[in-house]
């Protein structure tokens, strides 16, 4: 999920993108074990169609958080009960309801973490400086700079910019 949520910080992704990646890791992890397990290709794919519709559908972006997590705790859930469900057709599921279905919130869970870290929730006014205009944690007071604004680039907004402030 970590590389899809890099991929979608920076780039809308295009049609089939999703279907590509999931695949292509499901062939060479299926090739590694000799294809004895061919089944769990079939899941990554179908995974990976319907992660392509999900990006199409909710537009994930880190302007749109709401969306980016909600992408990021579906597509894992997704293609982790594909992966079970194929195998459990196969008769290769060996693992207990308790045990398949915890991994596969665990990994929702996870995918909804990694978004708060891709794209974290905007700071509070009051957490960078309070009322006073002090700062909450050292107690320095801070003032805009006598040469003008520095402005430094904003990494969820690509290209975009934002004033910075100077601790004095």
């Amino acid at each position: 999920m970590a590389p899809t949520l890099l991929l979608l910080r920076r780039w809308s992704l295009p049609a089939g993108s999703l279907t590509l990646l999931f695949s292509t890791v499901a062939v060479l992890s299926a090739a590694m074990e000799g294809f004895h397990q061919g089944a769990t290709v079939v899941g990554a794919v179908v995974a990976g169609v319907i992660a392509d519709g999900l990006v199409q559908w909710l537009r994930p972006a880190p302007e749109r958080l709401a969306a980016l997590r909600a992408f990021a705790a579906l597509v894992p859930v997704l293609l982790w009960s594909t992966y079970f469900a194929l195998l459990a057709m196969a008769g290769d599921l060996g693992w207990p309801v308790e045990l398949w279905a915890g991994v596969t919130c665990t990994a929702g869970l996870v995918g909804f973490g990694l978004a708060l870290l891709v794209a974290p929730p905007p700071l509070p006014v009051e957490a960078v400086a309070g009322p006073d205009g002090r700062s909450a944690s050292s107690g320095c007071r801070y003032r805009p700079a006598d040469d003008g604004p520095i402005r430094l680039a904003d990494p969820l907004r690509p290209g975009g910019v934002t004033p910075a402030r100077t601790w004095r």
